[in-house]
């Protein structure tokens, strides 16, 4: 998406392409893990950017975008990397770009094949309570067409 829209990335300020730049080499683990088709540079940048403007579509449809083009026996290693990525970078940062927290949930046929049960991944970082008055809440439900059949990939954002 970065190098297709180059004026994309002009959006984020300077500080945080830098922080990207630096949080790469802590990830170049996973880059070896989920294979060539992952760009862990681009990746942090759209969710720095993602989560600046407060837009769980974009996010989103990275992630759809990455579920469809990675093996099917990968998924829960992309959610792991998405929970390293929230918890051990993100996290510090959240006050500074006042964002409260984030909801993750994927239900289908997760790293299986043949006729298995359906599996859920929820994960939730930071401050995600329905009930508090403060939390603004901005949400995107989309189904992801795989291998195994179509999986429900549902984002949430707390602000």
């Amino acid at each position: 998406c970065l190098k297709f829209n180059p004026f994309i990335e002009n959006l984020l300020p300077f500080s945080d392409l830098a922080r990207s730049r630096l949080w790469a080499l802590r990830v170049i683990g996973f880059q070896r893990l989920l294979g060539p088709k992952i760009f862990v540079n681009e990746s942090l940048r759209i969710f720095h950017l993602a989560i600046r403007s407060k837009d769980p579509t974009f996010l989103a449809n990275w992630i759809k975008g990455m579920l469809q083009r990675m093996s099917f026996w990968k998924y829960r290693l992309l959610f792991r990397y998405l929970k390293f990525v929230m918890r051990y970078l993100f996290w510090i940062y959240f006050s500074e770009l006042e964002f409260k927290g984030l909801k993750l949930r994927l239900k289908g046929k997760i790293s299986v094949a043949g006729n298995a049960r359906t599996r859920t991944l929820l994960y939730r970082i930071g401050e995600t309570s329905y009930s508090t008055f403060a939390n603004r809440i901005a949400s995107d439900y989309s189904t992801v067409n795989t291998f195994t059949g179509v999986l429900g990939f549902r984002l949430w954002f707390f602000f």
